[in-house]
């Protein structure tokens, strides 16, 4: 059976915004922490819809970049920039080689994108491509300490079967062992903060589920994709216990 992700062609289709823990206010309360000031570059790893982009863009951060590996979401980022706005947006796979050079950006930031990578080999990249005492700021979910291995092979392997990708790192990964990585990589001032959503993981407001339901309904050939969609997200009804979500603020040590 071919994995729902084709789910990631369904959230483009119907412009799937927040598609991350937390969802809209997670991504407030991370842009809140960290230090904006007009002059600096910023890049988003994995953008999705642009929605997180465009509130830096009102917010009054002029030099925004965004790379995303899927194309459609791309597109629906540059829609959503114009004609007002402005964004670099490239067509890149976040967990190879990012095509810029050292020492780009001010701040780098992903939400629920590292989680689903191979952090300890990432974040390497994502080092190089920031300026000495440039900010990375990140949103994931991650493991409880003592989660078994069988449990996150379980989930792997399901979500894999059922999305195509993962929906937490292959192994039991810890926010201390994130916190550690960033200190072995160069980071400072590293700062965790608890983000936990015991009954929705996604955070979603009264306003965003309307907005869903109005663009699920207006696209009539997407139904059968999201009734499936929705009946393998079940099979993942507890996997919300067996994980922390953290927001990580750090700096590149100068």
């Amino acid at each position: 059976m071919t994995p729902v992700s084709t789910y990631l062609d369904f959230e483009a289709a119907i412009n799937g915004e927040f598609l991350h823990a937390g969802g809209r206010e997670a991504s407030r309360r991370l842009l809140s922490l960290v230090d904006l000031r007009p002059d600096i570059r910023v890049l988003e790893i994995g953008c999705g819809s642009g929605a997180t982009l465009s509130n830096l863009s009102e917010m009054g951060q002029p030099h925004l970049f965004a790379v995303d590996l899927s194309l459609k979401m791309l597109k629906n980022t540059a829609k959503r920039f114009r004609p007002r706005q402005r964004a670099r947006l490239i067509l890149a796979d976040a967990a190879r080689a990012l095509p810029f050079s050292p020492h780009s950006f001010d701040l780098l930031y992903a939400e629920s994108v590292a989680g689903i990578l191979e952090f300890s080999k990432i974040l390497p990249e994502w080092n190089r491509v920031l300026k000495k005492g440039g900010q990375l700021a990140l949103n994931d979910g991650l493991w409880k300490p003592g989660t078994t291995t069988s449990t996150v092979n379980k989930f792997t392997h399901l979500a894999r079967q059922e999305f195509g990708h993962t929906m937490a790192p292959e192994n039991p990964e810890t926010g201390a062992d994130w916190n550690r990585l960033l200190r072995e990589n160069g980071f400072v001032k590293i700062n965790m903060v608890n983000a936990a959503h015991p009954h929705d993981v996604l955070g979603r407001t009264n306003q965003d589920i309307g907005a869903r339901r109005f663009r699920i309904l207006s696209h009539p050939q997407l139904w059968r994709r999201y009734f499936r969609y929705r009946k393998a997200v079940g099979n993942f009804a507890e996997l919300g216990q067996h994980l922390n979500y953290w927001l990580f603020l750090a700096r590149k040590q100068v």
